[in-house]
């Protein structure tokens, strides 16, 4: 090789490694060291966007979508302090900071405030919609909206700056709706007849299966359907199953229940005109069982020894309740249900104490864990041993009752209260219109099974369905004179023959609501 020749050599290597250290330098270090400035702001950011979140939707959100998660958070008693999330939300935009130098990275930014921005707004409108109180509200939240925008912002934000996609707490979203086959072994039940409206612990419902008789359900969130056979106007007791009474022309029987529904060791207690059972709980040997007989409600207790009735106490309207774990009330108006409101709540054999409730409907019930529920009309009365505390709530009913309070549906809205020692309203985002007008297609114009002795718009099999129904039930007694012989045939809290009749079952938090509607609704 000529000495001219090794020298070209010796620059070009020296030209390659400058060249090779330059296009390191612009377009590998010098990216990256742009890249990490920009994600630490990013990361920044995300920690105040984290605060937000929880502020919004809690420690545990229910879904990683936010608008999912915060129509559950919504339905929780205590919710957020909302001078707290807004201050928290008034840093959500990016605030003073250096070019990235990186055209995506900034477009990113620039749409990441214009998301934050309609949080802001969003969030002023939910908690004091142009000040009107949320059950005022005419138009839907735009809050959950806002925040999914803001989470796709995000996502997009990270791409362009070459970050890993967003990991959000919580279920990847809300589980989809599970349709339950409903059968007594391989017998389908064609008829859901009565049903009690839910408490913290499950609900109870009753049904037929065709040609073989009655059968109790019993609903837990999380749990298999528990169906047991039953004889004529017979209930089976909570939380053992084993025993209970039935409500006959001429007697009520309480003794235990095998597992073909009929009757073995037996006390009868006479009555005359019919009876209705509309309580057991507790054990055979220490328990209570409570029914209603010719406008007289009547408690029968057993501890250690054979059931005795206590004195009559006359009623007009009752409303009552069983939770599967174990624990009933009962709760009535005076004869002409213009007297005194009162009730108990009972969970074996020991003499209850009876509350005065004070003035109101005796016309829903359901149990919390602490306490019962019960009311109608304009009012909602909360009480346990200790006392009762009322709840003035014009046009709503009552849902459920969950671990943490109670849950109301304003007719005809998306309003709802939120009890527990206080009540809040929460309104839930309705779905898009085409969706409504879906669904009211599906379902006709009216609930047939409000109406009593309604007849069922198709002859499927019962099912239950992992959902919650909004809506009003224009039949939402409980119990008519006891004089009334249908009575005897009615069971729960709302009524209705549909023999499609599918029950809607759905936890919401640690709250467990369901309601009922004919097949076509589903």
């Amino acid at each position: 090789m000529s000495e001219k020749s090794r020298v070209a050599l010796i620059f070009g290597a020296a030209a390659a490694l400058a060249g090779g250290g330059l296009y390191y330098f612009f377009k590998v270090y010098q990216p990256k060291q742009e890249h990490g400035v920009a994600a630490k702001e990013i990361e920044a950011w995300e920690e105040r966007l984290g605060q937000v979140r929880l502020c919004l939707l809690g420690p545990s959100p229910a879904s990683s979508h936010s608008g999912e998660a915060l129509a559950v958070r919504e339905l929780a008693p205590d919710v957020w302090d909302r001078a707290s999330c807004t201050k928290l939300i008034g840093k959500l935009s990016r605030g003073v900071a250096d070019d990235t130098g990186m055209i995506k990275v900034e477009h990113a930014w620039m749409t990441v405030d214009r998301a934050a921005a309609k949080v802001a707004t969003a969030f002023a409108s939910h908690v004091d919609p142009s000040g009107d109180a949320p059950d005022k509200r005419s138009k839907d939240s735009p809050l959950p909206a806002a925040l999914d925008e803001l989470d796709t912002a995000r996502a997009q934000l990270r791409e362009a700056a070459g970050m890993d996609p967003p990991t959000t707490p919580g279920p990847a979203a809300l589980p989809v709706a599970e349709m339950i086959r409903l059968a007594d072994g391989s017998d389908p039940v064609g008829s859901l007849t009565a049903w009690l409206i839910p408490s913290a612990g499950g609900t109870l419902g009753f049904g037929s299966v065709k040609g073989k008789g009655e059968v109790q359900l019993t609903l837990v969130a999380g749990a298999a359907p528990n169906i047991g056979k039953l004889g004529a106007g017979s209930v089976r007791a909570v939380p053992d199953l084993a025993w209970g009474a039935a409500g006959l022309r001429a007697q009520v029987s309480i003794g235990t229940i095998d597992v073909h529904g009929a009757f073995g060791q037996m006390v009868d207690l006479p009555v005359e005109f019919g009876a209705r059972v509309v309580m057991a709980v507790g054990g055979f040997g220490n328990g209570l069982v409570a029914y209603a007989a010719s406008n007289q409600l009547v408690v029968a207790r057993s501890q250690n020894g054979p059931f005795a009735a206590d004195k009559p106490i006359d009623v007009g309207r009752i409303a009552f309740s069983m939770d599967p774990t174990g624990r009933g009330l009962v709760a009535w108006a005076g004869p002409t249900d213009e007297g005194p409101l009162r009730g108990f709540i009972a969970k074996d054999g020991t003499p209850p104490k009876i509350v005065e409730l004070g003035a109101g409907s005796a016309a829903q019930a359901c149990l919390t864990p602490t306490k019962a529920w019960v009311g109608g009309e304009d009012q909602f009365i909360a009480f346990d041993d200790a006392g009762a505390t009322p709840h003035v709530l014009p046009e709503h009913e009552l849902v459920g009752c969950s671990t943490e309070g109670a849950l109301l549906h304003k007719y005809g809205s998306t309003h709802y209260a939120v009890c527990a020692e206080t009540c809040r309203i929460a309104d839930l985002t309705r779905p898009p219109a085409h969706q409504r007008r879906h669904r009211r297609r599906r379902q006709g114009p009216r609930d047939p099974c409000a109406r009593p002795g309604a007849r069922g718009v198709d002859r499927g099999q019962a099912a239950a369905v992992l959902r919650h129904r909004t809506g009003r039930d224009p039949d939402a007694r409980v119990l008519q004179r006891q004089g009334d012989r249908r009575a005897g045939r009615d069971r729960g809290s709302r009524r209705g023959r549909s023999p499609a009749a599918v029950i809607r079952y759905s936890p919401i938090g640690s709250a467990t609501v369901a309601s009922v509607l004919p097949r076509s609704g589903v």
